[in-house]
């Protein structure tokens, strides 16, 4: 509130929140195993229309990782990229654009994109 009248100042499409390990273990890092048929690589070049599949892993800390949530998949710029939250992205139309992968625990690795 800012002088009585409601004020939003930002706004967010994820919320995104670090933990502790405790008994369930904590995500070191998190690992891009492939992008459509590319190995180990954080950027990728689609044509518009066409689409690649991301797998990805959480890298453990220390303890095991009891399976607590998957990794979330998140685009910059929706209107380029689209995303799904199975990790295939959709090349919508020219530019570039970032996907975050997010672990549980907030450690994620950037993506590159770029649409041609």
């Amino acid at each position: 509130m800012v002088d009585g009248k409601k004020v939003i100042t930002g706004t967010s499409v994820a919320v995104h929140s670090i933990t502790k390990d405790g008994k369930y273990g904590v995500a070191k890092a998190v690992s891009i195993i492939k992008i459509g048929n590319k190995k180990n690589d954080t950027e990728v070049t689609l044509k518009k229309g066409k689409t690649a599949q991301i797998t990805a892993i959480e890298i453990k800390k220390d303890k095991k990782i009891k399976h607590h949530r998957n990794l979330c998949y998140e685009s910059s710029n929706t209107k380029v990229v689209t995303v799904t939250s199975d990790g295939v992205i959709k090349a919508m139309r020219k530019g570039n654009c970032k996907i975050w992968v997010y672990a549980q625990n907030g450690v994620y690795k950037v993506i590159t994109v770029t649409v041609k």
